[in-house]
């Protein structure tokens, strides 16, 4: 008689647990797809504030007399603090990015190309500001510079809101049973 009670007991026990266990499988599926997401979006609100640093810079520009070298340096060091604040957001989603599907992975992968290439353009303005004697904004060489990190933080910004909205998307249709989720 004891071993019946023992047997529904364990019985009852797995009916219990085992969709615990199917959950929380689930959830360490799901919490990298939700992080991913969540850094997605903070390195496209990152790639903004920087846009918007390069668009004063290029305001700067097109009033070259009006702003001294200083204004520029300001501004300049203001982009670098930015990008360099990027850089662990940019590391940390390269490093999840190998738990998820094809289709992040290869988003993740051109956006950490991107953010290396803004990088590397607000480096080459920050030298090429250093290079330049008098006002920055009477170089073409600079000027160019600073349109080309306005370009590459928009084109960064766009793709991540575009990839954080696709990946919640496919998340969303993963779980109601409309796409199959990748294979592990």
């Amino acid at each position: 008689m004891i071993k019946p009670n023992a047997t529904r007991v364990s019985l009852l026990a797995l009916l219990v647990l085992a969709p615990a266990s199917l959950l929380s499988a689930a959830n360490a599926k799901e919490a990298p797809l939700k992080e991913s997401i969540a850094l997605m979006q903070d390195i496209a609100g990152a790639t903004n504030g920087i846009r918007e640093t390069a668009a004063r810079i290029e305001s700067f520009n097109r009033t070259p007399m009006q702003l001294s070298r200083m204004s520029h340096s300001y501004q300049l060091n203001e982009l670098r603090e930015q990008v360099n604040a990027l850089a662990p957001a940019v590391n940390r989603l390269e490093e999840i990015g190998a738990s998820l599907g094809t289709p992040e992975q290869q988003t993740i992968a051109r956006a950490g190309i991107a953010a290396r290439a803004l990088a590397a353009e607000v480096n080459a303005t920050i030298l090429k500001q250093n290079e330049i004697e008098g006002n920055p904004s009477l170089n073409w060489d600079y000027c160019r510079l600073v349109k080309a990190v306005y370009s590459r933080a928009n084109a960064l910004n766009k793709s991540l809101d575009a990839a954080a909205d696709y990946t919640k998307a496919r998340g969303r249709a993963e779980q109601n049973g409309i796409i199959p989720a990748p294979a592990e």
